[in-house]
């Protein structure tokens, strides 16, 4: 979104923490109000970190095939697969905000879980993407480079550094979306509700 970022106490705390969970590996979900921040805090964070940052917003009628790639048609009619910003993030390394997790319907959940727990995938083109150490210890096995990996047996390396920071409303009595499948996906964080005195420093200027 378009969230600004106004560091407050809370805010930097929460940072810490999530930096701390990216240090040991994890992917993360902030957990927030509508309009409290989380678009601007994981922005600031993918910048504290260097990463170049990719927002994926999600809805209710996203597909698995979304998640992972998109089917394509060329000039000619023929049909073929995109890689979507998810799996174009787990390829260089990249930070993927998944804007609404709640959002997320059981199909999609299940992708998510195998790239996210198991570091690895299988997109709809065939494609096998693995964890970093997985493809390099084949790469060697076979005696390949990476790009005849590619080429002779679809498969792909999953940079180490991707990660993904997903985004969340609270769960309420009439959307009960936080799932024991979701749970392990994520190092999970609160974000703290913006207090009265800092609250002077998210309102616009009064006009004059």
């Amino acid at each position: 979104g378009g969230e600004a970022w106004v560091e407050t106490p809370a805010l930097r705390a929460c940072l810490l923490a999530m930096a701390e969970d990216h240090a040991s590996g994890a992917h993360l979900c902030l957990v927030g109000a509508a309009g409290g921040g989380k678009s601007a805090l994981a922005h600031r964070f993918g910048a504290a970190f260097g990463y170049r940052v990719r927002t994926v917003p999600l809805y209710r009628d996203l597909t698995s095939h979304d998640l992972l790639q998109r089917r394509t048609l060329d000039t000619a009619g023929n049909t073929g697969w995109r890689d979507s910003p998810l799996v174009e993030a787990a390829l260089a390394g990249d930070l993927c905000v998944l804007d609404g997790i709640h959002r997320l319907r059981p199909d999609g959940l299940a992708s998510l879980h195998q790239l996210l727990l198991d570091g690895e995938a299988t997109l709809h083109d065939g494609t096998r993407l693995l964890r970093a150490g997985h493809f390099d210890a084949l790469r060697e096995r076979l005696g390949l480079t990476a790009q005849q990996l590619a080429d002779s047996c679809s498969v792909r390396r999953v940079h180490p550094s991707f990660r993904v920071v997903a985004l969340a409303q609270p769960p309420s009595p009439t959307d009960r979306w936080l799932s024991s499948d979701l749970l392990p996906l994520f190092a999970w964080h609160e974000l703290p509700p913006i207090g009265e005195g800092e609250m002077a420093d998210w309102l616009p200027p009064p006009c004059p």
